[in-house]
């Protein structure tokens, strides 16, 4: 019974937090967003290694092919641990106010860290992700941008971890709804 109440009243203070909170990551992805550089792994040096949630969009150039990026996404990803295209989406999606697309949208302990793995591993690497330098077609076809939301704290303890992964967790199935990117496992 007390468990129930507990519950009850965790749901009740989540949804009336979850607003402000995604009101907040919002204006920390208009205020982080910058353009990929993949000539350089240091240009992502800037972004705090903190938890988090991140959003990758894609700009096509004139060059872009969507059956073409259907195409070698497919044929690289049977070589390589990558998320995989979610058609459904991918099918329907709309371009944002600037033209650009949401391409993947992700959560991690390390923003850095993560981000710097979907940008810059190559294909030899056995870690989940985008490993988008390596899509040489890819990245010549289309620039990409990167924004996050930092969930900042200092030293945390093992039951705040558990709480800071509920946060990303929901965050991040919020902007999924919104966003509907075009990549990624869910």
């Amino acid at each position: 019974m007390k468990l129930k109440h507990f519950l009850n009243q965790f749901e009740e203070k989540w949804d009336n937090f979850l607003p402000y909170l995604t009101l907040e990551a919002e204006n920390s992805f208009r205020i982080t967003r910058r353009k990929i550089d993949f000539g350089s792994p240091n240009s992502l040096d800037y972004i705090p290694n903190d938890h988090g949630i991140y959003v990758i969009e894609l700009l096509p150039k004139a060059s872009f092919s969507r059956k073409k990026f259907v195409s070698d996404w497919d044929s690289f990803n049977k070589e390589v641990k990558s998320p995989t295209i979610i058609f459904s989406r991918f099918n329907t999606a709309q371009k944002n106010k600037d033209e650009t697309f949401y391409f993947y949208l992700g959560k991690t302990e390390k923003l850095k860290t993560r981000l710097k793995q979907h940008c810059f591993h190559d294909i030899n690497k056995k870690t989940y992700s985008l490993k988008l330098k390596s899509r040489e077609h890819l990245i010549k076809s289309s620039d990409f941008f990167i924004s996050y939301y930092e969930l900042k704290h200092d030293n945390i303890s093992h039951k705040e971890k558990g709480i800071m992964q509920f946060v990303i967790t929901n965050l991040e199935k919020e902007f999924r709804k919104r966003f509907v990117p075009w990549v990624g496992k869910q």
